[in-house]
């Protein structure tokens, strides 16, 4: 089974941010913890707090692995998976896509 709506993901998180980048790169800038140096998404909350950097992390690191062993399996590897195997991966770009409606621009 192929995944199909992959690159939307990708598309809500670039038009989010407001950001030029794409696919890996847009999740590994856009969704750091760390102070921005450029426009952002966060997490509501208080970045000194742990509860909240803990939070972001999660969602920075799972993007990142999504993107890059999910999304360029999805669209660059014919039939990569069974039909289960699919809906498994696209619940994980569905919290994703969840976690990504939570989260507030924040620029420099």
């Amino acid at each position: 089974m192929v995944l199909t709506g992959v690159k939307g993901g990708s598309k809500h998180i670039k038009t989010k941010a407001g950001s030029h980048l794409n696919e890996r790169d847009l999740v590994a800038q856009v969704f750091k913890p760390e102070p921005p140096t450029q426009s952002r998404l966060y997490f509501p909350g208080n970045p000194a707090d742990k509860n909240w950097q803990s939070r972001q992390q999660r969602l920075h690191l799972l993007a990142q692995g999504a993107f890059a062993g999910i999304r360029n399996i999805a669209v660059h590897v014919k039939g990569a998976w069974s039909e289960h195997e699919a809906l498994e991966q696209l619940a994980v770009l569905s919290v994703i896509a969840r976690w990504t409606d939570e989260t507030e621009l924040r620029s420099v």
